[in-house]
């Protein structure tokens, strides 16, 4: 996979964004650079580690054309290739301006996750330098927090708050607050209350009925109970979900499959961990389905994983 995504790099100068047989820019960020994060976390070396440093940080550096001057909703047509749309807005501010771009928050949200797994890549070559400054820029989610409402919202470019409505895919402010996968100390240290006041508000938003499954934003917030010293309410909202979301019919998935996310989320669910920082090689654990399970890879038959 790690191979295909560089020969993508090699033919069109970017990884991957939305590909569907071709490239539709339909969602948003460069998650192909966690991808590759993921695979270097776990030891896979087997590629090559500068190039993918080079398409990572060409995602990282490099606004799409036009940058300025589309909106990059969904579907625009017209567009080139939609890379990090505003990424010009957010190396200037910290965050992309909601009266420039579509979906200016979410953006935000994702990139600063995009940044911190860009900065496991560098640190793979050596450029602790490079690593260094992704990493500061993965703390830019704290630029579109609200601390007066203790959620997140979209700025515009001026940096007063736009409408608390705007600026989100496929979701909304209460579920994108718990968007930083990959620092939630970070996030916590945002809310009056600290870890505590996490909590609260993950309470808030699983009582209110705010905790749309069927959009992936939504998949890990389960799991920050874990992470937050408080396993037990994981497993028990993991059990409603996948009770009221999942059934063995035809209809079975509460949402779009979405290129295998919805089925993937069951699977990591039924066997009991996840991965809510996938530029990482962690795992958090959940509520296990089964007593026992025997995971077969190719290497366990007899052929090297090379």
């Amino acid at each position: 996979m790690m191979h295909t995504l560089l020969n993508i790099f090699d033919w069109t100068g970017r990884l991957p964004v939305w590909a569907n047989m071709v490239e539709t820019n339909i969602m948003i960020a460069t998650n192909a650079d966690v991808v590759l994060a993921n695979a270097i976390s776990r030891g896979f070396r087997s590629f090559d580690l500068a190039k993918a440093w080079k398409a990572v940080w060409t995602d990282a550096y490099v606004a799409p054309d036009n940058d300025t001057e589309l909106l990059y909703y969904d579907r625009e047509p017209e567009t080139g290739y939609e890379a990090r749309a505003g990424l010009t807005s957010y190396m200037e501010r910290g965050w992309v301006a909601n009266d420039g771009w579509s979906e200016s928050a979410s953006r935000t949200l994702d990139y600063a996750f995009n940044d911190a797994a860009c900065a496991v890549v560098a640190r793979a070559i050596g450029d602790i330098q490079g690593a260094e400054s992704l990493e500061r820029r993965s703390k830019n989610y704290k630029t579109i927090w609200n601390n007066e409402t203790q959620l997140m919202q979209a700025r515009n470019a001026n940096g007063t708050w736009a409408n608390e409505t705007w600026g989100w895919t496929e979701g909304d402010k209460g579920v994108y607050t718990f968007d930083v996968m990959h620092d939630i100390n970070g996030l916590a240290s945002l809310f009056a209350g600290g870890r505590d006041g996490l909590k609260n508000k993950l309470d808030e938003h699983f009582a209110g009925g705010h905790n749309l499954h069927s959009n992936e934003p939504a998949h890990h917030v389960s799991y920050l109970y874990s992470l937050l010293g408080d396993p037990s309410s994981t497993a028990d909202q993991i059990r409603s979900i996948m009770w009221e979301d999942y059934n063995a019919t035809s209809s079975g998935l509460s949402g779009n499959e979405d290129l295998g996310q919805m089925s993937a989320w069951y699977v990591f669910s039924a066997l009991g961990f996840y991965p809510v920082n996938s530029a990482s090689d962690a795992y958090v654990i959940g509520s296990p389905s089964f007593e026992k399970v025997t995971h077969y890879t190719t290497a366990s038959w007899g052929e090297d994983w090379g």
